[in-house]
């Protein structure tokens, strides 16, 4: 089984509009929302093949509501852990000629408490993987160290580890040797 972990979830927002110019109005022709975030990301395409797949998420505020529902039946295991902020929103804006702007909020802050209860769930399911795919930004409140953690955590489990991040937690993560 492959587990991901998504750290800093968003509910994606992509618009599609007549064209895209600065201070001017611009129509939306079509706009839809889905569950974002490289590991839900990841989660959804390794099921769509066919493989067996489970996700770690923390959920929080009426955009955790909201990314519960788009997930509906997802056809894996989401493990959510609750937190107190709402999770965030990322934007996409992209018109018929192809460009596109990207507003991605920063993600809610998390307390060391939820930290901690986030670990945990990784720690007990990791039980069961083969895999673990750590995916994505980290939000606030969570150390940069968060990863390489988790990277320790998994080889001493035996659970070969990918590591699909950036900046501070991507260094500390690798000097873990996922």
């Amino acid at each position: 089984m492959i587990l991901t972990l998504t750290a800093n979830p968003a509910v994606d927002r992509n618009v599609t509009t007549d064209r895209l110019v600065f201070e001017d109005r611009s129509y939306i022709l079509s706009s839809r929302e889905s569950p974002g975030g490289r590991g839900i990301n990841a989660s959804c395409v390794i099921h769509s093949f066919g493989g067996d797949t489970a996700a770690v998420v923390p959920l929080g505020g009426k955009r955790g509501v909201l990314f519960e529902q788009l997930l509906g039946g997802c056809g894996f295991p989401v493990h959510i852990v609750r937190i107190k902020n709402g999770i965030r929103t990322n934007l996409t804006i992209s018109d018929k000629a192809g460009l596109t702007v990207k507003l991605n909020e920063l993600g809610p802050p998390m307390s060391k408490v939820e930290v901690s209860r986030l670990e945990r769930m990784v720690e007990e399911k990791l039980a069961g993987a083969d895999w673990f795919l750590i995916c994505g930004s980290l939000p606030p409140g969570v150390p940069p160290s968060f990863y390489s953690k988790l990277v320790a955590m998994a080889r001493e489990r035996k659970v070969k580890t990918l590591l699909d991040t950036d900046g501070d937690p991507l260094r500390e993560g690798i000097e873990a040797g996922p």
